[in-house]
């Protein structure tokens, strides 16, 4: 769910980007590191922009309404997002 959010809401990192991020997670030795350390190591987020994407992915998660509330969520975000999000 991070993933999409910073690719389609936040419109901070590529699907390109993302997919790099992905594939490093993947072939991460146990424990994997977590999607947002990697995109923080790789330089593409602050930790402030790290933090707010948490936190609004936080406020999504309820249980089963998660899904549906992230598609509602990126549905309203047509356009880029006026959320203000911490500058690099």
């Amino acid at each position: 769910m991070l993933g999409a959010l910073l690719v389609y809401k936040y419109r901070l990192v590529t699907e390109e980007q993302l997919a790099e991020a992905l594939g490093i997670q993947r072939r991460a030795a146990e424990p994997r590191p977590r999607l947002g350390s990697i995109l923080l190591e790789m330089g593409l987020l602050t930790m402030a922009q790290l933090q707010e994407a948490l936190a609004y992915q936080r406020s999504l998660s309820l249980g089963e309404a998660s899904a549906p509330a992230l598609e509602a969520a990126l549905e309203d975000e047509a356009e880029p997002s006026d959320t203000p999000v911490a500058a690099q």
